[in-house]
């Protein structure tokens, strides 16, 4: 069985997690159980996907099939077989400003007064991240 074969399996397994095969959602009075069943399911399979994920590039790089490090915007082949072809493409590095140097080397410039107004003026606030807890019944 081929690769092309094997992919539209997986796909069609994945899809019927959640709504078939005795894990589809519980009767229910409210009309938004099934939603509410939906993103518990896809909340867990995610979770379950990273892990997989995780532990399956563990055993690629223990076996030699992954390396650790790559050449910035270099895409090279890692592993080969008569069915699988695997590539690593590696982007350029993001670059990012560490607080407590920029801090420091204001003060050093600035003083501390003026370099503590700086920091404040060009502080921005992010969206906190939310993560959802799914209690069992």
């Amino acid at each position: 069985m081929s690769y092309q074969e094997i992919k539209p399996k997986i796909s069609n397994a994945f899809s019927k997690i959640g709504t078939q095969n005795g894990s589809s959602c519980p009767p229910s009075l409210d009309n938004r159980a099934t939603i509410a069943h939906e993103l518990f399911v896809a909340d867990t399979l995610a979770s379950m996907a990273t892990k997989r994920k995780d532990e399956a590039k563990k055993a690629a790089m223990s076996a030699g099939i992954l390396g650790e490090d790559y050449v910035e915007g270099a895409t090279v082949q890692t592993y080969d077989n008569e069915y699988l072809n695997i590539s690593a493409k590696t982007a350029t590095a993001s670059k990012g400003i560490d607080k407590t140097k920029l801090m420091n080397e204001l003060i050093k410039a600035l003083g501390n007064e003026k370099a503590a107004k700086v920091m404040e003026a060009v502080q921005k606030e992010n969206k906190p991240a939310t993560s959802f807890i799914f209690a069992v019944k």
